[in-house]
């Protein structure tokens, strides 16, 4: 009897100070799913590690990309880099240099062609010795090229307008003429090889190179109805007798038409492969004293009138007539100072400075 007591004593003082719980028939769902919970971090004990190992992975991989992008963006607009690294990020990532009225100028093309010329003033020899006209033949480079970028991509807003194409077969054709010369055609894969050594284009660039050259010039000559008009009053006037009888009749029409700004010149003996825009090429399918009809100068240049005056083998003596083309220069002075075109990057204008 006395045994009994003490061991109920001794479990009352066990439940009294809270050691062993006192689990009845109203509290046993309560303490059964307190034993499941406190269960569940010994069944998945990588469970809550896992969740903060991903957080901390976003953080970092967040703060990489910033910081990544800071670099890019100054390299970019700050320091001008123009290393292959940041031109193949560009090829990938159409970042802006410029925009013409919200047409965006890319800085891949931009590095593309501006590359080109570093490369080709390298290769020949033709940078300055020191650091200061190092500089500045950059400089000027890096305005011409931005400046003639910002007209194609003006150019090819304008062929939309206009319904203008430029088809694959015409960047063809063009492709085909330059691999022709003085001893022959060269192969496709000698006229690509030769681009890469002499511009460091590769065959890709330099046929999206072409493209946008080829859509200028079609603009440009299109639009200019002045010019058009111009050009068809001077072939009626060659067509006249009066004129034919004249022993240079391009010189008289040049000045009846001098106040338009039509001009007469002379080439004197030059290649016949000379960069003129396709005149010395045109003047020598000629016959001497025989004059062209109006032909459209591949520099985009004007059009032009062609007379043959003599040829010495592969050299050749001409007169022209020139008749500009202004429509495309006056629309694009006319969007550059009413402020629609915006550039991302500082360049010196070398030319405002002398």
């Amino acid at each position: 009897m006395k045994m009994r007591m003490k061991i109920t004593k001794r479990k009352k003082k066990i439940i009294k100070d809270g050691s062993t719980p006192h689990i009845t028939n109203e509290t046993v769902a309560e303490h059964r799913e307190e034993v499941i919970s406190k269960g569940r971090r010994f069944k998945y004990p990588h469970q809550y590690l896992k969740h903060k190992l991903i957080f901390n992975a976003l953080i970092l991989t967040f703060v990489a990309v910033s910081l990544l992008s800071v670099f890019i963006w100054f390299q970019l607009y700050i320091a001008q880099n123009s290393s292959s690294l940041l031109y193949r990020i560009t090829k990938v990532v159409p970042v802006p240099v410029a925009s013409v009225d919200n047409s965006t100028v890319t800085y891949g093309d931009y590095l593309m062609r501006y590359r080109s010329q570093e490369y080709w003033l390298k290769n020949n020899g033709q940078l300055g010795l020191n650091e200061k006209d190092k500089t500045e033949q950059l400089s000027y480079f890096k305005r011409k090229v931005l400046d003639d970028l910002e007209k194609d991509i003006f150019a090819e807003r304008l062929a939309k307008e206009q319904g203008i194409t430029v088809t694959d077969n015409e960047v063809d054709d063009l492709i085909r003429s330059s691999m022709n010369t003085s001893n022959g055609q060269i192969s496709k894969a000698v006229f690509d090889a030769a681009s890469k050594e002499t511009l460091g284009y590769s065959p890709d660039e330099y046929r999206h190179l072409i493209h946008q050259t080829l859509v200028r010039f079609k603009v440009t000559y299109v639009i200019d109805s002045d010019a058009k008009l111009l050009s068809d009053k001077v072939s009626q006037l060659l067509n006249t007798k009066n004129i034919r009888k004249n022993n240079n009749p391009l010189s008289k029409i040049a000045a009846s038409f001098s106040k338009d700004g039509v001009q007469y010149g002379e080439s004197g003996l030059v290649p016949d492969s000379n960069r003129d825009g396709g005149l010395a090429k045109t003047a020598k399918k000629l016959k001497d004293g025989e004059i062209s009809a109006v032909i459209q100068a591949t520099n985009i240049s004007g059009l032009y009138f062609v007379q043959r005056v003599s040829a010495d083998g592969n050299r050749v003596n001409y007169r022209f007539l020139h008749v500009p083309v202004n429509e495309f220069k006056k629309k694009f002075s006319e969007l550059k100072n009413s402020g629609k075109i915006k550039e991302y990057i500082q360049i010196r204008d070398i030319s405002k400075d002398k």
